[in-house]
This record gives structure tokens, sequence and C-alpha cells, in this order.
């Protein structure tokens, strides 16, 4: 697929992939930026670079948006094993929301779905004939049971959904569901730019 270039509003120090010097501008919208690869490019120096867009660092996690076709129907095959990302905006003492925007910056944004806004199904069913599927469940136990009870009406087959099981908006509590899984829960919050750092390294 090509880049999806966006004009203007570049990180802080940005360089140019190109010439690797310094690219964007605080006072106006200057060169570019692309949505999927996060690559930034001097304007004069776009024509020079690849077309081709590898969709960056979490290439083996993201759905392509070629592949979302009609009807929002995955077409198979699909790079990399697709990470599915179910967010409880409500959980996390406040901090739901913030997880919920920055994955959606990381990832397709059709690949991350709030419980609080119609819970797992839709998710769950458009993505059950990949394989195999990993799965991030950014809750309490509550958020995680309703994901496996849901995994567990739609009959979905067990062996083909790697669990990516995280109590990171987990605040104050060892709680069953995450020692159950050997998933260790911090006493608060952890802050988000350190989670935001070990995301983009999916």
């Amino acid at each position: 697929m090509h880049h999806q270039w966006l004009e203007g509003n570049l990180p802080v120090s940005s360089k140019c992939v190109v010439c690797d010097k310094t690219c964007g501008s605080v006072l106006r919208l200057q060169d570019w930026r692309c949505l999927w690869c996060r690559a930034t490019v001097h304007t004069t120096c776009r024509s020079s670079y690849v077309t081709h867009c590898s969709l960056g660092p979490t290439r083996h996690a993201t759905v392509p948006p070629i592949r979302i076709v009609a009807d929002d129907v995955i077409e198979p095959p699909l790079p990399g094993s697709p990470l599915i990302v179910f967010v409880n905006s409500k959980s996390g003492d406040g901090h739901g929301d913030r997880f919920l925007r920055r994955f959606k910056q990381i990832l397709n944004p059709a690949q991350v779905f709030d419980l609080a806004a119609g819970g797992p199904t839709h998710g769950l069913r458009l993505y059950r004939g990949l394989a195999p599927l990993r799965l991030l469940i950014c809750g309490g136990d509550g958020s995680v049971g309703w994901v496996l009870r849901e995994i567990d009406n739609l009959q979905l087959k067990v062996s083909t959904i790697i669990p990516c099981l995280s109590s990171v908006m987990v605040d104050g509590i060892k709680e069953p569901v995450a020692r159950s899984v050997n998933v260790d829960t911090p006493k608060k919050t952890r802050p988000f730019f350190h989670f935001r750092r070990e995301a983009t390294s999916i």
C-alpha cells in the first residue's frame, strides 16, 4: 500500500527520512508525516522517498487499511499476527480514554474497541476468521471475563487465539484474573508514557 501523508503537525525534533535533517514547524503546516509508518519527510524530499508504506514498527500487529473491505469484512491473508485491543474506557481511574486514543494512533483504529461502547461482540466477530489472533484486554476482572465469555459464546477456537491479557488499567489491588494468568498487577496504574513506549514495540 502507499503512504497516507498528512501535512504539518509533525512531532517536535522530527527528522526527514531522506536527508536526515530536521523538518516540520511549530509556526505553520509544513512538511509531511505518514499516518501509518509515521515517517516524516520534507516537501522537497517526498518525491525521492519510497512509495510503499511498511506500516512502521507495529506492522506485524497492524491490519493494513486496504485489507478492510465492504461491510467490515477482513480480506485474508494478513501479514503477521494482528493484535485486537479491547479497552474499557471506564477503567483505570480515568485513564481508559487516553489508552483508547493512543492505541487507535498506534494501530489501525478498526482493531481497537471500547468495551464500554458496545462490548466485545463486534470485534470478535469481525476477526474470528483470522488465525493466529492476539487479544489485548485493558481493564479489570470484569472486562477480561466479559471478553472470555463472548469468546465461548461465539465458539471461537481457543487454539487460534494468543491471549495478551493486560491489567494496566487496574488501580490499587491484585485481581484474581491477573493472578490466575500470572500477570502482575501494579499497585498503581503505570504512567501513560511508559506504556506508550512499550506499545510502540509490539
